[in-house]
């Protein structure tokens, strides 16, 4: 149940209240789902407001899935593109389940893809 919850939250970008381990209440945008090569399921989200150990309430955290013990939909969503900070590839991951992708420059859509460059008429040709 919490495994599909948490993905139709990221893929809907839902604001979510969160329970967690110590019973406290937090308002999160989920970002990313994974597991780890320990087999651990994690949740990386942007805390908006509540409780936290360490004294910031808001910022990006990343919550152990078997220890959050509410997760509910708050009835609004959270806008892209990602908060500032976001990186979903600096952790180790055997998988993920799902993911918002990380805002990229626009160059980086705008140049061709590997393989592929552009001749003296700006058309795209093989490369090669």
């Amino acid at each position: 149940m919490m495994h599909d919850q948490i993905q139709e939250a990221i893929l809907d970008q839902q604001v979510m209240f969160l329970r967690y381990r110590d019973g406290r209440l937090r308002i999160v945008e989920p970002y990313c789902y994974w597991e780890t090569p320990r087999g651990q399921r994690m949740m990386r989200a942007y805390q908006r407001s509540g409780y936290s150990a360490s004294g910031e309430a808001e910022g990006w955290k990343t919550f152990k899935v078997a220890d959050i013990r509410g997760f509910k939909e708050r009835g609004e969503r959270f806008e892209l593109p990602p908060r500032e900070g976001y990186s979903p590839f600096d952790m180790p991951v055997a998988r993920f389940f799902a993911m918002i992708a990380p805002d990229v420059p626009a160059w980086v859509n705008e140049a061709p893809p590997v393989g592929q460059r552009r001749d003296d008429a700006g058309r795209r040709a093989l490369a090669g």
